[in-house]
C-alpha cells in the first residue's frame, strides 16, 4: 500500500494516494515508512495539511535518527509557508544525512520564500549532484536562476525609465547629475549581485555556472545582453550629455532583448513537464 500511494503520486493521482497512504498506515501504524509516505504524499494535496503535519510528527517520533523522516517535516512546513520549522528539521535531515537531495531541495525551496535566489539555485544544485535521478532540483536550478536574472532586469528597466530620459533630455547640470544618480544606481546592483552569487558559486552553483553556455543557450544570450544594456547605461552616464543619445540607443534595445528572452524562457521552463512549478 506504501508503494501504490508512492506511485499514485508519480501519476500526479493525489487523493488516491492519500487513501492508499492512509491504508498502509491503518496496517503498519508502528512503521516510520508508512507515516512518512502518509506526510510525503499529503504534503501538497488541498485540505490535507493537517494530516501531513501530524504524519510527519510521528514519523519523526518513531525515526528521530532518520534523516527522511526529518526532510519530510521540513517539506510539509515549505508547504505550509513556516520557515522557521522548515529550517530546522531540513538543517537536522542534513546534519543525520549531508547528501539526502530531498532535503536540499526543499531548503532550496525555502531560500525561494526569502527570496534568495542564487542561495536557492545552490542548493537546488547539490540536490541534483546528490541524486542525478531527480530532475525536479535540475528544473529548479533553471527557474531560480531565471528569477534571480528577472529582478535584475526589472530593476535596470525601472532604473532606466526613471533616470536616463532626465540624463538625456536635461541639459546642464541637472543632465549631470541625472547620469551621476542612474550610474551610482547601475553600480549598486552589479555590487548586490555580486554579494549574492559569489558564495553560491563557490559552492555547488560554480559547476552550473560553468556549464551554462553551453547547457542553456537562452539564458547566457538572456544574461549577455542584460550585461551589455548595463555597461551601454553606464558609458552613458559617464560621457557629455550631448553625447548620450547613441549609448542609450544601444542599452534600451540590449534591455527589451533581455527582458523579451528572459519572457520565453520563463515559458519554456512552464511548459516542461506539463507545467511543472517549484516544487
Amino acid at each position: 500500500m506504501r508503494l501504490l500511494a508512492l506511485s499514485l503520486h508519480a501519476l500526479g493521482r493525489f487523493a488516491d494516494a492519500c487513501k492508499a497512504a492512509q491504508a498502509a498506515v491503518a496496517n503498519a501504524p508502528n512503521l516510520w515508512q508508512t507515516r512518512y509516505t502518509l506526510a510525503y504524499v499529503s504534503a501538497r494535496t488541498p485540505g490535507m495539511a493537517s494530516v501531513a503535519r501530524e504524519a510527519a510528527r510521528q514519523a519523526v517520533e518513531l525515526a528521530p535518527l532518520e534523516a527522511a523522516t526529518h526532510a519530510v517535516m521540513g517539506q510539509v512546513a515549505v508547504e505550509e509557508g513556516d520557515k522557521k520549522t522548515a529550517e530546522k528539521a531540513l538543517r537536522e535531515a542534513l546534519r543525520l544525512d549531508p547528501n539526502l537531495a530531498m532535503a536540499r531541495n526543499d531548503l532550496g525551496r525555502l531560500h525561494l520564500l526569502r527570496k534568495d535566489h542564487f542561495g536557492a539555485a545552490e542548493h537546488f544544485a547539490h540536490a541534483a549532484a546528490g541524486d542525478v535521478r531527480m530532475q525536479v532540483a535540475q528544473h529548479n536550478i533553471d527557474a531560480a536562476i531565471a528569477m534571480a536574472v528577472g529582478r535584475v532586469v526589472f530593476w535596470v528597466c525601472i532604473a532606466a525609465f526613471v533616470l536616463a530620459r532626465f540624463a538625456v533630455k536635461e541639459h546642464g547640470d541637472e543632465a549631470v547629475w541625472a547620469g551621476y544618480a542612474l550610474l551610482a544606481v547601475l553600480v549598486a546592483l552589479t555590487i548586490w549581485q555580486a554579494v549574492l552569487i559569489v558564495p553560491a558559486a563557490r559552492g555547488g552553483l560554480g559547476t552550473y555556472l560553468r556549464m551554462l553556455p553551453h547547457r542553456d543557450r537562452l539564458m547566457t544570450a538572456t544574461v549577455a545582453l542584460l550585461v551589455l544594456g548595463m555597461f551601454a547605461l553606464m558609458v552613458m552616464c559617464v560621457v557629455p550629455p550631448e553625447w548620450r543619445f547613441w549609448p542609450l540607443v544601444v542599452g534600451v534595445p540590449a534591455l527589451i532583448g533581455s527582458r523579451l528572452l528572459l519572457e520565453k524562457r520563463s515559458r519554456a521552463l512552464q511548459n516542461t513537464d506539463g507545467g511543472r512549478q517549484i516544487r
